[in-house]
């Protein structure tokens, strides 16, 4: 009879020390009875996806429970520790594996992920793995906003850098009020790709690997600028500059100009004209 201990050993776990610390159980009622309506939910025992052999929960004396493991709260905390709890140690390594359980925040091995059913019931966290993962998170975003708050050296981001990103992330980067104002619109910019970062971790790697790669979001920007003033035109399904066809969507044009090399320089020079019309106005 094979037991759960065989799937620790397979490695369902890409870090075996993330078995440690507190885990939450929680059972997701799907009626409107709600907690009343509730009584309970047997895990009954899997297929190794691997072996196809039987797996079995464990009790406390490491003996397998033939008939699998009766879940009869809403919300279950277990803390395993294979000498202190081995009970609790044993009823997490048998759920990490079972179909019927999802688990989040922590990696698992892949092959047991796709031998998950699409919506489980059950739904397992690690919660000191999730705080440590939302310190990570923070990190990250508090690293970009840092970036974003230079104002000198290297890596410093001027106004016209910021619009780079802005025109990459598809957001406002054109603020007429201050187009004649550089430091004026460098501190809205700003704020307004800080405020865009704040909201989640992808949100901040996405903007880290835009500042990275600023070339590629300097074209996005030219293209999208020389748009917003009509010096690029839409005609017959594609964009055109004095007559020549340069693609049938704005990314196709930035994919178009990084490959002629010539025309993004044309591109620069008619924005520069732009720009310094409308400062000579001022």
């Amino acid at each position: 009879m094979e037991t759960a201990t065989i799937v620790n050993k397979r490695g369902i776990l890409s870090n075996p020390d993330l078995l440690n610390g507190k885990w939450k159980l929680t059972y997701n009622i799907q009626n409107a009875l709600k907690a009343d309506g509730f009584g309970g939910m047997l895990l009954e025992p899997y297929q190794d996806p691997f072996t196809r052999k039987t797996i079995y929960p464990l009790d406390v004396n490491n003996n397998p429970m033939e008939i699998g493991f009766f879940v009869d709260n809403l919300v279950n905390y277990l803390m395993p520790d294979q000498i202190e709890n081995n009970a609790h140690y044993n009823l997490v390594i048998f759920m990490l594996g079972h179909p019927n359980v999802r688990v989040e925040n922590i990696p698992i091995n892949s092959t047991f992920g796709k031998n998950k059913n699409s919506n489980p019931k059950l739904v397992l966290v690690n919660l000191d793995y999730a705080k440590e993962e939302e310190i990570s998170n923070q990190e990250i975003i508090d690293r970009v906003i840092g970036l974003l708050s230079l104002d000198s050296g290297v890596n410093a981001l001027s106004a016209t850098r910021l619009q780079y990103v802005l025109a990459q992330l598809n957001e406002a980067f054109i603020d007429k009020r201050y187009i004649t104002n550089a430091s004026k619109l460098k501190t809205v910019l700003r704020t307004r790709v800080k405020d865009f970062v704040r909201k989640s971790v992808v949100n901040a790697n996405k903007v880290q690997s835009i500042i990275d790669n600023i070339d590629q979001a300097k074209r996005t920007y030219l293209v999208k600028y020389l748009i917003n003033l009509n010096i690029i035109e839409f005609v017959s399904g594609s964009f055109r500059l004095e007559g020549r066809s340069l693609g049938h969507s704005d990314q196709a044009v930035v994919t178009f100009i990084e490959q002629h090399p010539e025309v993004q320089a044309k591109f620069e020079q008619l924005l520069g004209d732009h720009l310094k019309k409308e400062e000579d106005k001022s």
